[in-house]
């Protein structure tokens, strides 16, 4: 797979079905997805303020990820969490 294709909503999850059923744990994959995401935002604003969006699910988990890497990158983050995690492993980023 091309690592920069933009994947739709149904590839995404079967990519991530594949990982999962490869081994991956979910909690790796939120990281990933997180600090990639960190990442890229650092690279835009540099340590500006921050407010982070998070709803219940697991994109909601990647959420917190980037709150907590930014935080720990200098950022003032202030995360707006929409409803409580629904997920174990979005519930363990928060």
């Amino acid at each position: 797979m091309n690592p920069f294709a933009v994947l739709s909503a149904d590839q995404m999850r079967a990519a991530e079905r594949e990982a999962i059923n490869s081994g991956t744990a979910s909690a790796a994959l939120m990281e990933a997805a997180g600090g990639k995401a960190a990442d890229i935002a650092m690279r835009a604003f540099e340590k500006r303020p921050a407010v982070v969006i998070c709803g219940p699910g697991n994109n909601g988990g990647d959420g917190y990820v980037v709150a907590r890497l930014l935080a720990e990158r200098g950022c003032d983050v202030r995360v707006a969490a929409l409803a409580d995690p629904g997920t174990e492993v979005a519930k363990a980023a928060r």
